[in-house]
């Protein structure tokens, strides 16, 4: 299919369901690492916790999946609004990896791995989007690596701690991912 642009990748990770005991494990992750291009969040080991009761990391409509490299984990996606075997809406996700793996292809990796579980698990899915700040040129790159395509620019979209900054967002199809090629917008229709 479409080949990572850093081929810095010293090992494929694997991949596995997060599930309710796994809390204290959540918020060390989200805890012990920057993200910069996340919204700011209060994590708390008591938060964490009623967000995995509740469903947030895990439901018919959530799934969720720890980016592990050997034992270490090195990342986690959460895949949401996936709806059910009818549902025709657009899924989305979050896609953190852990800053001592970052630029190593780990995102490339969890975002292949994450596009073929849509469309192998979800047969009513025929496109899967992301959105990302404008200046978040690691992701960018790693949307175009998968072939995920250019869908949107969304000016002053993602509140920051200091403003507003414009917004991207991408997208496949199903039809491009089995293909194993991206179709690209016309832009002047």
């Amino acid at each position: 299919m479409f080949s990572p642009k850093n081929k810095n990748i010293n090992m494929i990770p694997s991949f596995s369901r997060i599930n309710a005991s796994d809390a204290l494990a959540v918020y060390e992750f989200l805890t012990s690492n920057e993200w910069a291009f996340h919204g700011p969040a209060n994590w708390t080991l008591e938060n964490v916790q009623k967000k995995l009761e509740s469903g947030f990391y895990e439901s018919d409509d959530v799934k969720t999946f720890w980016i592990e490299k050997e034992t270490e984990k090195v990342g986690m996606i959460r895949l949401f609004d996936l709806g059910n075997v009818d549902s025709r809406e657009t899924p989305l996700f979050d896609l953190r990896i852990a800053t001592a793996h970052r630029k190593q292809g780990m995102g490339v990796a969890a975002l292949r791995f994450l596009t073929g579980f849509v469309f192998e698990n979800y047969p009513n899915k025929h496109r899967i989007e992301g959105t990302t700040r404008v200046d978040n040129v690691a992701m960018r790159s790693t949307f175009a690596c998968v072939g995920y395509v250019k869908e949107a620019h969304y000016r002053q979209a993602w509140k920051t701690e200091t403003g507003y900054m414009d917004c991207v967002a991408y997208g496949i199809l199903r039809s491009d991912w089995e293909r194993g090629c991206c179709t690209m917008v016309e832009w002047e229709q």
